[in-house]
């Protein structure tokens, strides 16, 4: 492949895990109650549920950004994997 595609196909993918991140993280925040009950009903996440309910939408926002810039968009890349 050329070099010009895989940066076409670099900007698509980061671009829609842009769009993705920060969708799930603003409907987690806007509904935030009801987000945390939902982790509280799970058996492995319900002792930790009020700290994995910031933790989880501050992330998505976090690699929202970071994939936005190209400086560390690779390792913001493996940080979406995860």
């Amino acid at each position: 492949m050329s070099r010009k595609f895989k940066g076409i196909v670099s900007e698509v993918i980061c671009s829609m895990f842009i769009l993705l991140f920060v969708y799930a993280s603003l409907s987690k925040l806007a509904d935030f109650e009801k987000f945390k009950s939902q982790l509280h009903k799970s058996p492995i996440l319900s002792v930790y549920s009020g700290i994995v309910a910031w933790v989880v939408p501050i992330t998505e926002l976090i690699l929202a950004f970071l994939l936005a810039g190209k400086r560390y968009q690779y390792r913001a890349l493996h940080g979406s994997f995860f």
